[in-house]
């Protein structure tokens, strides 16, 4: 309420109007909290901050609410917004937050899934329509990308929970400005193992690095739903559908500089990559001209 009152009525009531301020962190504890099913969201008291008119950079998280009402009859315009690092909003309103940053240059945006948190927006579905719909509206001006999938445990629960993903980033495929790109594969091509599927799809065009990450690949763990897949991905599977892409990628991503693949450590011998399977990813790269390298989610 007075960060409200500074940022709107800084007169009226004898507060800084912060109006030289230029970055900004709000961030929320994640995992088991006793106050997660609370209906009064944290919403209103960040909002405010996408009206501050020089800030250049924002950390924040942000619970996802029923519906996002902005403080003012106005909708913000942060034209010296470049940097903006989201976590807990879901794919439901990122692109009602997206849309009044026409001028960001990097983002970073954690998908997060709380099974111990039940409403209508924390589902366990990544509705990928939605999310290439709200990023590629920063199709002019984005060039750097990361997004990230979490998920927590809920209650006294040992497996992580079952997670599906609808739809496809198909519509980021045309983001001309893009040339950095964090991306978890499950969200490239969904969790079930389907070597139809073709990465020139969804690879915007002038990508310069890719950095594909195994984020969400514990989930359903012990398939604990048995009619929702698990990460059925495999190192060799995981190959062809590089090597069908990256034959043809001075057709589809010219400018392609360098590819990483990021891997837990205490998860590589769970996903294999094996020395003979990352041989045959550098000689993949030493073919195609697209240098490859494997490190570490705890590097990037």
């Amino acid at each position: 309420m007075v960060l409200r009152s500074a940022i709107f009525e800084p007169v009226d009531y004898g507060l800084p109007d912060f109006r030289h301020l230029r970055d900004m962190t709000y961030l929320l504890k994640e995992g088991y909290d006793r106050a997660r099913d609370k209906t009064v969201k944290n919403t209103a008291d960040v909002l405010p901050f996408f009206y501050l008119p020089n800030v250049q950079r924002v950390l924040v998280s942000l619970e996802s609410p029923l519906a996002i009402t902005w403080p003012a009859p106005q909708l913000p315009v942060p034209s010296s917004l470049q940097s903006l690092v989201l976590h807990s909003v879901r794919e439901n309103y990122l692109g009602d937050l997206l849309s009044v940053t026409p001028y960001l240059k990097s983002l970073r945006w954690t998908w997060y899934y709380d099974y111990g948190l039940r409403d209508a927006v924390n589902l366990p579905i990544v509705d990928l329509d939605q999310i290439g719909d709200a990023i590629s509206c920063l199709r002019g001006t984005l060039t750097d990308l990361k997004i990230i999938g979490d998920v927590k445990l809920g209650g006294k629960d040992i497996n992580l929970p079952r997670l599906k993903t609808e739809g496809s980033l198909s519509a980021m495929a045309n983001m001309e400005n893009l040339r950095t790109l964090q991306v978890p594969w499950a969200f490239l091509v969904g969790f079930a193992q389907d070597t139809t599927k073709r990465l020139q799809n969804v690879l915007l065009r002038y990508l310069e690095h890719l950095t594909i990450t195994y984020d969400l690949c514990l989930q359903n763990d012990e398939q604990m739903e048995l009619q929702w897949p698990e990460f059925e991905w495999e190192d060799h599977a995981i190959l062809d559908l590089l090597k069908s892409w990256l034959q043809d990628r001075e057709a589809f991503t010219p400018n392609l500089r360098g590819i990483s693949l990021a891997l837990a450590r205490d998860e590589t011998d769970d996903y294999e990559w094996d020395p003979i399977m990352r041989h045959q990813l550098t000689a993949l790269g030493v073919q195609t001209g697209v240098p490859f390298e494997v490190i570490f989610t705890d590097e990037i």
